[in-house]
């Protein structure tokens, strides 16, 4: 949403082989083209600026490239990040405009989880974790998100071996080692997540395996990290999008799969509660949440 509370959206049309954004300008949709290159990852990551201005990472399938694109008031820009790289890519701006972005990158013989930003008008990457080949054909889902000082802190998808949940930050001491957030059958897939003002995360996730078809939600306090399992009702959880209040609570969106249904789980002093927002056969997958300023 932007400063009037007007939807902003980033996506990639199938059809067309374009990556589209629209915003709602109070009466009507305004889309535009941003990119035709062929082919592109599914997982766009869209944030606005101070100005209003969309900023969107995606993935340029055709030639294998991270990129970046954003809008001011000359129009739209691309850039390269990454070669070879890009996939399941999640993007934050600084209080200064500045993208950073965690994505995947597959050289062939090991899948990493990488981190990139932008300073001074270059672009600069780095390895946070890898992983054998064996886990290249799975989507090692990656969320980030930065705390007050500027710090990225990301959660992944360590799809190789153990299947689980992990996290790893950075702060003036540097980057620090990874944190098995939650781990078991299959945990960790569609996470997304958020940090308080106190700098801990909160993460929320899909558990999938030998019939647990899970919600999950993972928080981080000063005696370590805490797990619950929000909602168990057939096939729910995938596609996750993560949201803090003002007291820091979180809420989530998600999607109910054995139902077809798009669904809404907050917690309160008394508990979590959960919703349906719409339901239909396959009535959503990918979802993305945020709250508003009251």
């Amino acid at each position: 949403l932007d400063a009037a509370g007007n939807p902003h959206t980033g996506y990639f049309d199938e059809t067309n082989a374009e990556l589209k954004y629209a915003q709602w300008n109070g009466s009507v949709w305004d889309i535009q083209i941003v990119a035709s290159v062929g082919d592109m990852d599914h997982y766009t990551s869209l944030a606005l600026d101070g100005s209003g201005y969309a900023h969107i990472s995606y993935r340029d399938d055709t030639n294998a490239d991270l990129k970046y694109a954003y809008r001011d008031s000359s129009g739209w820009h691309m850039e390269k990040v990454d070669s070879m790289s890009g996939r399941a890519s999640s993007l934050a701006l600084d209080e200064n405009g500045n993208p950073h972005v965690s994505y995947n990158d597959y050289n062939g013989t090991y899948l990493y989880i990488k981190y990139a930003y932008r300073s001074a008008g270059s672009w600069i990457s780095r390895w946070v974790y890898g992983m054998s080949t064996t886990g290249a054909s799975r989507t090692c889902y990656t969320s980030l998100a930065l705390d007050e000082d500027g710090y990225p802190h990301i959660s992944y998808y360590s799809c190789y071996l153990f299947y689980n949940l992990q996290y790893i930050f950075q702060d003036a001491s540097g980057w620090h080692s990874n944190q098995i957030v939650d781990t078991g059958t299959d945990v960790g897939q569609h996470n997304s997540l958020a940090i308080d003002a106190d700098g801990y995360a909160h993460i929320s996730y899909y558990e999938d395996g030998y019939g647990l078809y899970n919600l999950k939600y993972a928080y981080q306090d000063a005696t370590g990290w805490h797990k619950q399992t929000v909602d168990s009702e057939g096939n729910v959880g995938r596609y996750t999008s993560l949201a803090l209040d003002g007291s820091s609570y979180p809420h989530i969106s998600y999607y109910d799969s054995t139902n077809g249904d798009l669904k809404y789980a907050y917690q309160d002093a008394s508990g979590w509660h959960t919703q349906i927002v719409d339901s239909g056969a396959n009535m959503c997958t990918d979802t993305s949440l945020v709250m508003d300023v009251v």
